[in-house]
């Protein structure tokens, strides 16, 4: 790499900190260290390679910053723009989304463009969602965290290699003005937060779908939603593939900020085919029909009840409608519940309560009531 492949004025805008972030997370160290400038060193195939890294913007500084440059991608074997774009994403963990094409080339039909886009930003954001509440099917109305993240996270610029989507989420906690700082409370910012889950639904997601075509069977998606894994997660995915040839593939990759430490555990590149995207869809309905309904109203009449012999507690049968359509929904009361359920079937009244319910083959069950009352 030459100077003059950047201008003066590019080069002057580099920052210090994310360059000392870059080489140390490349395995630079320092050697001596002076008011105005660091020296840096490493060590490749038994020869010491050495470079300075001004502390400051001094008058020199975009010259300091070309020779810098030209010492890494002689060391890396890398062209210096890539380097430079890397050092830039010092402060982010970047997802990157790769489809590939065939015949090579760097550009795919807008409408699939369009599609890459879209679903990425939807991974992300049950990803930034299940971050901060996991479940099956996840909330149409983001919690506050989740919304405030996404107002934040970029997308990068498409990068050469096949087609790819980048997707650039600042690690530093990311706060709206006037805000509760309740993120600096985090040992973890809640941005990395987001992609170390976005990482280990897309695990989650790969292993699944390996033991699904064994087996037949979606309980491994439901074993890994407190990994990531939701409806919501599987559509996206499902969705990206759309975006794909005929017997091609999605690559899906997450490279850490060097700001702060990376997860104990090693993100590798993972790979959707083109002939999963069926796949991921069924496990999508799955995951929602068997979803509990949070805290729904309900209102009905007593029809059945049963309690074990000596027991205080029991459980009602109650007839009401749910999903528009009238079923039959097992609800396990307490004691004073239990005697509330006797008189409204006694007396053939209504009850009214809240509750969870959740569809467990043709039987709807209900879990968490409250405010069970027997209907004047």
């Amino acid at each position: 790499m030459k100077e003059s492949d950047f201008d003066l004025a590019t080069l002057s805008q580099f920052d210090p900190a994310k360059i000392g972030a870059y080489l140390h997370s490349h395995g630079w160290e320092v050697i001596d260290a002076h008011r105005s400038a660091e020296v840096w060193a490493t060590r490749v195939r038994d020869t010491d390679t050495e470079l300075l890294l001004p502390r400051t913007k001094l008058r020199d500084f975009a010259l300091r910053m070309a020779e810098l440059l030209q010492t890494l991608a002689s060391v890396e074997h890398r062209q210096g723009l890539a380097i430079a774009r890397d050092i830039s994403l010092a402060g982010s963990d970047v997802f990157r989304v790769r489809r590939p094409i065939r015949g090579g080339g760097d550009a795919v039909p807008l409408v699939d463009g369009v599609k890459l886009v879209d679903y990425a930003f939807s991974l992300v954001e049950a990803a930034a969602t299940a971050a901060v509440a996991p479940r099956k099917v996840l909330p149409s109305r983001k919690p506050a965290q989740a919304r405030d993240y996404l107002e934040h996270v970029r997308l990068g610029q498409t990068e050469h290699g096949s087609y790819v989507v980048t997707i650039v989420s600042d690690v530093a906690p990311l706060l709206t003005p006037g805000s509760p700082g309740l993120l600096e409370f985090l040992d973890v910012p809640f941005p990395r937060q987001v992609t170390r889950t976005l990482s280990n639904a897309l695990d989650a997601v790969h292993g699944a779908l390996n033991r699904t075509e064994e087996n037949g069977g979606f309980s491994a998606f439901e074993s890994g939603v407190e990994e990531g894994i939701s409806a919501n997660f599987c559509e996206a995915l499902s969705g990206l593939l759309l975006a794909t040839d005929d017997e091609d593939s999605i690559i899906l990759d997450v490279k850490w900020a060097a700001t702060i430490p990376p997860p104990r555990d090693r993100f590798h590149p993972v790979t959707f085919k083109t002939h999963q995207r069926e796949a991921l869809a069924q496990a999508a309905r799955h995951l929602r029909e068997t979803a509990p309904e949070e805290s729904i109203a309900l209102t009905g009449t007593v029809t059945n009840l049963r309690r074990e012999e000596n027991a205080l507690s029991g459980t009602a049968v109650i007839s009401c409608v749910i999903g528009g359509a009238l079923r039959q929904l097992g609800v396990p009361l307490n004691p004073v519940e239990y005697d509330r359920a006797i008189e409204a079937h006694r007396e053939k009244r209504g009850v009214f309560f809240h509750c969870d319910v959740v569809r467990s083959g043709r039987k709807y069950l209900a879990s968490n009531v409250s405010g069970f009352r027997v209907l004047d």
